[in-house]
């Protein structure tokens, strides 16, 4: 859908893209509503162009969706893509099943490596010993670069069984391909508890994760456990939020930092620390 090195594309479930399009100083050069692999939900898919310096004059909005309507704002995505700020799982579903193919081509890979090393470097060192292979969650593995932050960890990530899902079965394929052990995300969700010493979650939270899918990932840590992750082009009140969520789920913040990996972007690593108190189910 991308025809031209301006135009962006913008995701969002409600009809009034065209309007959406002239707050952030856009103009819609084509729609098309797509279903969602998530529930069937129909999503609004706009190729956008921007809008002429005149346009623009004439405008008489905020060129940031929500500063004065009152919506919900969008952040740009691999410099290409516009989403709902607040992240939306139907949303991101289709955004990633279309992208798939080219996700390596769009993305800062290298980034995305270097950053899931990290997250894996200090999951394995805070979580607790086990006997047999420590077995790892990568929760939204995409297209797998965690095998290659793995490799790179040498010594300290012998013995760790990394286990991917991913609600976008076509990525989910792709890193199975790369050689990490993969399982549907209908399948995650029915993992016993206290299965896994860590869990990884890198350059997903801001694409929305459900609470429920939250609180299966504490769940199925054991007593003790260490979910690493990044908050990437969040703010204080969506963190707030998800320490919140993840409280209720047993799960403590430990550790809260600017990740060295984005230096210019809110991007933080965040580990949370599964309470030892309650009986795993």
């Amino acid at each position: 859908m991308l025809r031209e090195e301006d135009t962006v594309i913008l995701f969002d479930r409600r009809n009034d893209v065209e309007q959406q399009a002239r707050l952030i100083g856009y103009e819609a050069l084509d729609c098309a509503i797509t279903s969602s692999p998530i529930g069937n939900a129909n999503v609004t898919v706009a190729l956008l162009r921007p809008m002429s310096e005149n346009a623009q004059r004439c405008a008489t909005t905020a060129t940031s969706l929500g500063s004065r309507s009152g919506r919900p704002s969008f952040v740009k995505l691999l410099d290409r893509f516009y989403i709902p700020k607040a992240g939306d799982p139907v949303i991101s579903a289709l955004f990633f099943q279309l992208i798939a193919e080219r996700y390596e081509e769009l993305a800062a890979i290298d980034v995305n490596r270097q950053t899931a090393e990290i997250l894996l470097r200090a999951a394995l060192k805070e979580s607790p010993s086990c006997d047999g292979p420590r077995k790892v969650l990568d929760f939204g593995c995409g297209t797998g670069c965690a095998v290659g932050a793995l490799m790179a960890l040498g010594h300290d990530g012998r013995n760790v069984e990394l286990i991917g899902t991913d609600l976008c079965e076509s990525m989910l394929s792709i890193a199975k391909g790369r050689g990490e052990a993969v399982v549907p995300l209908t399948e995650w969700r029915a993992i016993p508890g206290g299965d896994f010493v860590a869990a990884i979650s890198c350059f997903v939270l801001h694409y929305g994760v459900p609470a429920d899918d939250l609180a299966c990932i504490a769940q199925q840590l054991k007593p003790g456990g260490i979910f690493s992750a990044n908050l990437f082009k969040g703010d204080e009140a969506k963190l707030a939020q998800l320490t919140s969520t993840l409280s209720m789920a047993d799960l403590d913040l430990i550790w809260n930092e600017q990740l060295i990996t984005t230096p210019d972007t809110y991007n933080r690593h965040l580990l949370f620390k599964k309470r030892n108190g309650r009986e795993v189910s």
